[in-house]
């Protein structure tokens, strides 16, 4: 599967000798495009990945803390641990990290599924802790794993130091965050859950809690025969406010990321206007650069 993941992505990513690692051979001169947004976050970078072209660019090799974003490259290295999904794990102590809101006592029971569920739609940092332990007995030894897949994927300036991304260190760039989307949506597994809104789940014993998408824009995106792919928020203190998010149709395959707005609420309404502005930039029938 890590082979496979690789030969994908050395469509997205150039060599390793370029001063960073490009996504795609071409961009469009921002001058070219009419309308262009102004978006205010620190980071910024748009890309049509079914056309191979960068429609837009800001700062987008500077690294920066990337927060829960971080849970895509977990979710990935998890599904290299081929769980049991119906298998039964138990939340301990240890694996309590705060940060958000806490769905989980230590001593409580629940299934793979559901924790893996409520990493990816409710960005639990908890279940994050508790899957990253009981599929590698280590969470060192998880973050290692990490980290090898990011240099494996030719990710430059991608780290990772705890599963979840509450740790400032956690860092990549807007462009290589692009290609991490791009690798963890090609898996139907995390396609389907993080495009979910809410789900419910009970622990072993235990009353059923709903838990509900840390992404508005999933409730709140709406553009007429653009089919919605998911996406990933992130937001420590170091961070400010992040979130990646993917969409196509049948001409186009935008995936668009903003790293550093000021608030929550900028964070999507930023990502709504650019991904709205990438479909109407290149009409469908035109083939920028020919």
């Amino acid at each position: 599967m890590l082979a496979q993941l690789i030969a994908f992505l050395g469509v997205i990513i150039h060599t390793l000798s370029a001063p960073a690692p490009l996504i795609v051979s071409r961009s469009i001169p921002m001058a070219t495009v009419a309308g262009a947004p102004e978006i205010n976050a620190e980071s910024v970078f748009l890309i049509d990945m079914a056309r191979g072209e960068i429609l837009f660019a800001k700062n987008a090799d500077d690294p920066r803390p990337i927060a829960s974003i971080t849970k895509l490259m977990t979710a990935l290295t998890i599904l290299d641990s081929r769980p049991n999904w119906g298998k039964e794990a138990m939340f301990e102590k240890q694996d309590q990290r705060y940060g958000d809101i806490a769905y989980l006592l230590p001593g409580e029971k629940l299934a793979f599924e559901d924790a893996w569920k409520l990493m990816l739609v409710s960005s639990s940092n908890d279940a994050a802790t508790l899957l990253a332990r009981a599929a590698f007995n280590s969470e060192a030894r998880f973050v290692e794993e990490m980290n090898k897949k990011a240099a494996a994927f030719g990710l430059r300036f991608t780290r990772f130091v705890d599963p979840t991304g509450l740790k400032a260190e956690n860092i990549s760039t807007a462009r290589e965050v692009a290609a991490l989307a791009r690798a963890a949506l090609s898996f139907p597994k995390i396609r389907n859950t993080v495009t979910q809104e809410r789900f419910t789940f009970a622990p072993v014993g235990g009353a059923h809690r709903t838990v509900f998408s840390t992404d508005w824009l999933l409730r709140s995106f709406k553009m007429p025969g653009v089919e919605v792919f998911g996406g990933k928020t992130g937001h420590i203190e170091e961070s400010k406010y992040n979130l990646v998010f993917a969409a196509g149709n049948d001409g186009h395959e935008l995936i668009g990321v903003v790293l550093g707005s000021e608030d929550n609420a900028a964070r999507f309404s930023e990502m709504n206007k650019l991904i709205k502005w990438g479909f109407s930039a290149v009409p469908k029938e035109q083939s920028l650069g020919d």
